[in-house]
């Protein structure tokens, strides 16, 4: 058994990982702010279903934006519910720690 050098192996899924999200929202965002028939070229994505993912993500806040504030806080507490959900760990707290990012 090789030691991980770059930190410890984590068993969870990249649709569990916080970090992972938040990555792909970044991507969602750049899609977003960019025009509709360029958003495909922002971000490279390893599936059909992560390629579906980012495009939905960027239409929704793109739309959101057109729509007004109230509505992009809806499209925002939207991802925000989503990455409630995800685990973020950190190696200085222990192994399966979960956080809160918003109060």
């Amino acid at each position: 058994m090789t030691r991980a050098p770059f930190g410890t192996w984590s068993s969870l899924s990249p649709e569990e990982k916080g970090w992972v999200f938040f990555e792909r929202f970044v991507s969602m965002v750049k899609g977003a702010m960019t025009h509709e028939d360029q958003a495909r070229n922002v971000a490279f994505a390893t599936s059909e279903a992560l390629s579906k993912e980012l495009k939905e993500g960027s239409d929704m806040l793109r739309a959101a934006a057109a729509g007004g504030q109230q509505q992009l806080e809806d499209a925002l507490k939207h991802f925000v519910k989503v990455l409630e959900k995800k685990n973020v760990r950190s190696s200085l707290r222990g192994q399966g720690d979960k956080y809160r990012w918003f109060a």
